[in-house]
């Protein structure tokens, strides 16, 4: 669900970046300004970066079409499953083969990334006044992980909008 969000801050980021902001219309922090077709189109007319309009033309196909996000979230879904089990490979070989892995540190790169986004997650979370979701007397894992089910259900066939206004957690780890 923040999967959206960031990138778009990205997005955000880069236009500042490279002063195409000064040319948008409304141009502020809270992405609102993402969702109309009119920035889109000063995006492309305004920067010199093929990379920036290619991305303004795909972001803005997620403005036009909400079920274009839930196809973009299940294909990061299935990326970080599969991402997840090639590293989960890689420790196995470590651990019960001795193997020596070239490359390592990329691995490490991306479970120490795994690992921090969801710790923040779950510190936020339960940082504030979580709610005991599954009725078991105590807030848990099990709770924020059902919570995410019912936003990411609660957000299906939503439009882009809906998307922007989900929080980050915070970055305890940077």
């Amino acid at each position: 669900m923040i999967y959206f969000k960031r990138n778009f801050f990205d997005f955000h980021k880069t236009l500042k970046r490279l002063n195409v902001s000064r040319s948008i219309t409304n141009f502020n922090i809270n992405l609102k300004y993402l969702l109309t077709h009119s920035t889109y189109k000063e995006i492309v007319d305004n920067s010199d970066s093929e990379l920036l309009k290619f991305r303004s033309v795909y972001y803005q196909k997620f403005y036009e079409d909400p079920g274009k996000i839930q196809e973009v979230l299940k294909k990061h879904q299935e990326n970080i499953e599969w991402n997840i089990t090639r590293l989960y490979r890689i420790r196995n070989e470590i651990v019960h083969n001795a193997a020596i892995k070239s490359g390592i540190y990329t691995n490490i790169a991306h479970l120490k990334y795994y690992l921090s986004f969801i710790l923040n997650s779950i510190l936020d979370f339960m940082a504030n006044g979580s709610v005991d979701i599954d009725n078991d007397g105590k807030i848990t894992i099990d709770d924020y992980f059902i919570t995410q089910e019912i936003i990411l259900g609660s957000l299906k066939g939503r439009k882009l909008e809906s998307f922007l206004e989900i929080e980050n957690p915070n970055e305890i780890f940077q």
